[in-house]
């Protein structure tokens, strides 16, 4: 259920070249935050990978020559520009919604997990949901697990806000057992109890 005017990608591909071969344009920057180091990942329609912390560049990069074999892959911030500023000006607190352009190469079309992220993407600020409950809104009832292993693999951490999703709980009553950076990314967004 991606919101109308939210900044997803349509399909088609945009295209460069490489030795040759048509291959996807993709482009890779670094930004540091309060969190750590937040590495970002795009094709020309938009956003396709972001990690945070020391790994995950190279966790990026991996994906990346594994989706685009062969593909070239420059380092280009200015190419970053917007979502540098987005993810800036959210950090602060300054920021409610990452309107930012969302590729969904890594993800495949239609299937379970762009569904699901898809929905989260669009769980509003400071609002938290649980893995039943966006099971439920899928229509797979009683598939919390398989809720919780897209969510491990989310390609678009902060961006796709996984962290607004917590293990159990109703109501105000949610109950969070989250990793430090999405206890961090609650705390900034005023959502934890």
């Amino acid at each position: 259920m991606p919101m109308a005017g939210r900044g997803d990608a349509a399909s088609g591909e945009e295209r460069g070249r490489t030795r040759g071969a048509s291959q996807p344009a993709l482009r890779i920057t670094a930004l540091r935050s309060p969190l750590g180091e937040i590495t970002l990942a795009r094709r020309e329609r938009g956003l396709i990978a972001t990690a945070i912390g020391p790994a995950g560049r190279a966790r990026i990069l991996r994906r990346l020559r594994e989706t685009f074999p062969g593909a070239q892959i420059l380092q280009k911030p200015a190419a970053f520009e917007a979502e540098r500023e987005a993810l800036r000006r959210y950090l602060s607190g300054e920021l409610r919604e990452l309107d930012v352009e969302v590729d969904w190469r890594m993800v495949a079309r239609g299937s379970f997990a762009h569904r699901l992220l898809s929905r989260v993407r669009d769980i509003p600020y400071g609002e938290l949901l649980t893995h039943e409950e966006l099971a439920e809104e899928l229509g797979a009832r009683g598939a919390a697990r398989a809720v919780e292993r897209v969510l491990a693999a989310n390609p678009l951490p902060i961006v796709v806000p996984a962290h607004r999703v917590v293990e159990t709980g109703t109501g105000e009553q949610k109950i969070i057992v989250a990793r430090a950076l999405d206890r961090a990314l609650l705390e900034i967004e005023g959502a934890l109890p």
